[in-house]
């Protein structure tokens, strides 16, 4: 966690990036053309309703985002323009969860699943 570095080091990260420390990646942003070639690369399958898995996420100083990993869903809504590289992910509830979860993902961290093979792993 970042309160617990010693001062000299969190001065040296604050001044590296003086947005907030908590959240704080080791992803750099994409340029506009990366973000352009990863939305098109995405064109044959991004459709709210599609079957996904969560196959990555990026690194953060309270680990949240990385329990995510693994989990499927559907995509539950395709963001406007400001944020195209961006879903919502309907996740399925698992174990005792009880209420929805939507989790807004990057686009990179999530990769479509065959319908067929979300039954599969699904328990009944």
């Amino acid at each position: 966690m970042f309160h617990a570095l010693p001062p000299g080091e969190q001065a040296l990260r604050l001044a590296a990036d003086p947005q907030t420390p908590f959240a704080r990646t080791t992803r750099g942003r994409p340029t506009e053309a990366e973000k352009a070639a990863l939305i098109a690369s995405a064109a044959n399958w991004l459709r709210v309703g599609q079957p996904v898995r969560i196959a990555g996420a990026p690194l953060t100083l309270d680990g949240d985002a990385g329990q995510r990993i693994g989990r499927t869903g559907v995509v539950w809504r395709l963001c406007s323009p400001v944020f195209a590289d961006q879903v919502d992910v309907n996740l399925d509830l698992i174990a005792a969860e009880r209420s929805e979860k939507v989790v807004f993902v990057e686009l990179c961290d999530v990769e479509p699943i065959e319908v067929a093979a979300l039954h599969a792993t699904r328990p009944r």
